[in-house]
């Protein structure tokens, strides 16, 4: 009995138990943790024996994934105590191959557990799994602002969101993922415009570039995003700036045929550049060709 194993610590040998055995009795340890706050038990058993940094991430796992009641009284000095002992919240968050729950998901259904994590020192840089694209891997700045549910009436936890902005950097926010074909700004725009104007105060460039010399606005035009080119211009867009194949954003917002993007660029003095050889691309592939 696990229980009267966890009463007898003071003189079992837990040496001759398999993996399985020892993990089954830590996570009656955590649980009672957990429950009371005494860490007595788990540190004793992890004096007994070493726990490998996989077991370690495991009962991490197992704390995070707590129902909220489980939680709420000693779910953070628990934490607090398996990262002092070698756990790591980024290993558990950014391992597809682990039993936890995708950080999609425990972002947008747990968003005051992963601010603690965040608060705690996960950096905002951890490459994270996106759920249902498999090998694609964003930092959590991305992830909050790409991911949304469509199941689900949850709100955007605007104070995480804030929070991720404060910790990241201007690199972060001003690095296009070809991945996704996004910059952060972008994501952060047609989601949150609150969030998309502390993110410029905090160094985010409204005309970064992608490798291509393509701009945010370049790509919110030809997505035909009215509110987000609004955004953009009032953060200092560059109206009229082109790629590298000489097309600037009115010109992939003509060639799109958004009408709307084009009226709000031409009150701004745009004018359009590339269109025509944007339609001809358009004609020759067949495809709609990304800015």
């Amino acid at each position: 009995d696990r229980w009267q194993l966890l009463a007898s610590l003071r003189t079992i040998d837990l040496g001759p138990l398999q993996k399985s055995e020892y993990q089954s009795v830590l996570v009656t340890a955590t649980r009672k943790t957990l429950a009371t706050g005494a860490l007595s038990h788990l540190q004793r058993l992890l004096t007994l024996r070493k726990a490998e940094a996989s077991t370690l991430d495991w009962l991490l796992n197992v704390v995070l994934q707590a129902y909220d009641d489980e939680f709420a009284a000693f779910g953070w000095k628990t934490v607090e105590f398996l990262q002092q002992a070698g756990a790591s919240a980024e290993r558990v968050l950014a391992n597809p191959s682990n039993d936890f729950d995708s950080p999609c998901n425990f972002m947008l259904g747990s968003p005051e557990r992963f601010r603690g994590l965040v608060e705690r020192g996960l950096p905002v840089q951890t490459p994270l799994p996106v759920l249902g694209r498999p090998g694609i891997k964003v930092n959590a700045l991305t992830l909050f602002f790409m991911w949304r549910d469509p199941r689900s009436a949850v709100a955007l936890n605007e104070e995480l969101g804030e929070l991720l902005i404060q910790r990241a950097t201007p690199q972060d926010f001003n690095t296009y993922n070809p991945a996704i074909k996004a910059f952060p700004l972008a994501l952060a725009a047609r989601r949150s415009p609150k969030l998309a104007r502390l993110m410029r105060k905090r160094g985010a460039d409204a005309n970064a570039q992608d490798a291509h010399g393509n701009t945010v606005l370049m790509m919110e035009a030809a997505s035909n995003e009215p509110a987000t080119v609004r955004l953009l211009l009032e953060a200092g867009a560059e109206v009229n700036r082109t790629n590298k194949l000489g097309i600037n954003a009115l010109g992939y917002a003509e060639c799109f045929d958004a009408k709307e993007v084009v009226a709000i660029l031409r009150s701004h003095s745009a004018k359009a550049e590339g269109a025509a050889g944007c339609r001809a691309a358009v004609e020759r592939s067949q495809t709609r060709p990304q800015p």
